[in-house]
């Protein structure tokens, strides 16, 4: 970050060197809400702002600022403190101003642009943060995590090619860095939205080689290796493993005796920690449950590990009994946090995904821990004690090898909400088209080259088939798409390719769509069940662990098995065998939202059923013991 050096001009304007001047005289304490400050040199302001910056210390941060900004008004540097302070405390809009200050006072400072990037990306003004990611990587070349920060910003617009572009030119050029294990991180993202997977699951053990202690390039690993058609359950299940030997066996020193009192009469203290309490597909499962918990027998926390809020946020904090943002919280701080809490039960939502708190967990904060709903798998810590799922995901006797928690299956893993609004069911477009189409309207990381294969041979064997293709990226990145299925014979005038889609898009255009195709052997989950209730079937393929069986648990439980594959041939016979029979396709068609109104789970019903695991879990460690 930067300082005033003594001899640079004192930013008072006086002419002299700041040793001459500004920096030893001493300062009047501030007075504002802050308790009051002692008399301080401009240098030890200085220096104590920086050290609080540092350290995240935002509140004690902000006096010290005040004052610098009454002294210096028009200097970069404090303009540039004030707008990191803004950011650390969530005030979006302030930061964004005093950083566009910082960076019209210092134009060839590259730390204030990158600053103001973060800054536009927290305000959802992606645009603009990649211009000044540009800026900062044209002052600065060998800033690798400017282009870190780059690539992930443009992929925040789907513009995953031009991000791996990014990441492999910073790679390219500054070979000495020693960031370049973040960089290396990235690429493996991007890699994976791009369905790349083996170049992805690569990009992330040469990352882990580089940063061995860093635990989100290991999660992102483990996360790869669920797509990966080439892996065995028992090669996930390994995987996951050496990552709790890596990270999770060093931290059993913290493990101690809770002493939550051990009755059984009392209110429950239940702990949900998530960064995707916002409009997320997490949120939408989870909230008709955790938001409408008895509150005369529990009492309801969140630890929140995201500084973006929305609606969907601010319901989820109207629900809670105590609500703790812990994004800046170190894993040991959110840990003791958890423990002074009294947490009795402790509810991951995310496994391995994004924002996960799995350190926090893997220090035993609570006599009860349980991963759910976020992650499609084992999370491997021995921490970790159950794992929330269903008969359909995890038949009893299938998964149990490859989980280090103790499966605790309920009547359905993921509860279905209805969309408020929805559109009515459409008749079925082939009936008045020459044309079939069949389409996927989940994420492109999901896609193979066995998947690609698959659908190729449909649209051979189909020729008045198209396929719809939802989450394509942008114009380059549907190019590379195209040469894909063009390897196997199939032109573009046979796709329609969408750049990125929503919810609300989701049901509009599940009106153009005969059969939906899932992917394997990662399903789809969230597209799979708005398009049922859209009218849309869905092809899937049961697979050999919990990630590829959702979709054979979502068709089952909405009494539509005949659309479980088998293995690929079998998939492609379904496929053909209902584009034959268009009638009863349009039959099931407007049969399927009446008959999922009739099935599916009534949210307070599902509750109970989650509120009684709870309960039988806490019964269970009462008599256990420590």
């Amino acid at each position: 970050m930067a300082k005033i050096n003594r001899n640079d001009p004192c930013p008072c304007g006086s002419g002299k060197k700041y040793k001459q001047c500004c920096m030893n005289k001493a300062t009047p304490a501030v007075q504002d809400k802050a308790p009051p400050l002692p008399a301080l040199t401009v240098a030890q302001m200085t220096d104590m702002t920086y050290r609080y910056i540092r350290e995240e210390r935002w509140l004690e941060a902000e006096p010290l600022v005040q004052k610098l900004l009454k002294l210096f008004p028009r200097d970069a540097g404090v303009l540039y403190y004030k707008g990191t302070i803004c950011r650390g405390l969530g005030q979006k809009k302030e930061a964004v101003d005093w950083l566009q200050q910082a960076v019209k006072r210092a134009p060839d400072n590259a730390d204030y642009p990158w600053a103001l990037g973060i800054a536009l990306v927290d305000a959802g003004q992606i645009d603009r943060a990649i211009t000044a990611f540009r800026q900062t990587v044209a002052i600065k070349p060998s800033l690798v995590n400017a282009h870190v920060c780059l690539a992930n910003a443009l992929s925040r617009q789907s513009r995953f090619d031009e991000a791996v572009a990014v990441c492999r030119n910073a790679l390219a050029t500054c070979p000495e860095s020693s960031d370049l294990a973040k960089c290396h991180s990235e690429l493996g993202v991007q890699y994976l939205r791009l369905g790349q997977i083996e170049k992805a699951l690569a990009s992330f053990d040469r990352a882990l080689e580089m940063d061995p202690d860093c635990v989100e390039i290991a999660s992102n690993g483990l996360m790869a290796s669920l797509y990966y058609h080439g892996y065995t359950a028992q090669q996930v299940f390994e995987r996951h493993l050496a990552f709790a030997q890596r990270f999770e066996e060093p931290l059993k020193v913290h493990w101690r005796p809770h002493p939550n009192e051990r009755s059984t009469e009392r209110r429950l203290r239940i702990g949900y920690v998530s960064a995707d309490l916002h409009n997320h597909s997490v949120a939408n499962f989870a909230e008709p449950i955790i938001t409408h918990h008895d509150k005369e027998r529990f009492e309801v926390f969140f630890y929140y590990n995201n500084s973006y809020s929305d609606a969907v946020t601010a319901r989820f904090q109207a629900a809670a009994d105590g609500w703790r943002s812990c994004v800046t919280w170190s894993d040991a701080q959110l840990a003791e946090a958890i423990r002074a809490d009294k947490i009795d039960i402790l509810v991951d939502l995310s496994g391995h995904t994004g924002g996960n708190r799995l350190l926090a967990f893997a220090r035993k904060p609570a006599p009860i821990q349980i991963t759910w709903i976020g992650y499609p798998g084992t999370t491997g810590l021995a921490a970790m004690d159950y794992r929330f799922t269903d008969d359909n995901i995890d038949p009893p006797g299938m998964s149990e090898a490859f989980d280090t928690e103790r499966l605790v299956r309920l009547p359905a893993t993921f509860p279905f909400q209805p969309p408020d609004e929805s559109p009515p069911v459409s008749p079925l477009p082939a009936l008045t088209s020459s044309v079939f189409t069949v389409a996927c309207l989940s994420n492109m990381a999901k896609l193979n080259e066995k998947v690609v294969a698959t659908w190729s041979r449909i649209l051979l064997a189909l020729p008045q088939a198209r396929l719809l293709l939802g989450n394509a990226g942008n114009q380059s990145t549907q190019d590379w798409l195209l040469g894909l299925f063009a390897q196997h014979g199939i032109g573009p005038e046979r796709l329609v390719l969408h750049t990125k889609i929503d919810l609300a898009q989701i049901l509009k255009l599940s009106g153009q769509i005969d059969l939906l195709l899932d992917t394997f052997p990662y399903n789809g989950a969230t597209a799979s069940m708005f398009g049922l209730w859209m009218g849309v079937p869905v092809v899937t393929l049961r697979g050999d662990r919990t990630v590829a069986r959702l979709g054979a648990a979502i068709m089952a439980r909405f009494g539509l098995s005949q659309f479980v594959a088998r293995d690929e041939q079998d998939y492609m016979d379904i496929v053909l065998r209902w584009a034959q029979d268009l009638p009863a396709l349009e039959a099931l068609r407007q049969s399927l939202r009446p008959r999922m109104e009739g099935i599916q789970d009534d949210p307070g019903q599902y509750k109970h059923a989650v509120e009684q695991a709870l309960v039988d879990m806490w019964a269970r460690w009462c008599e256990q013991g420590a």
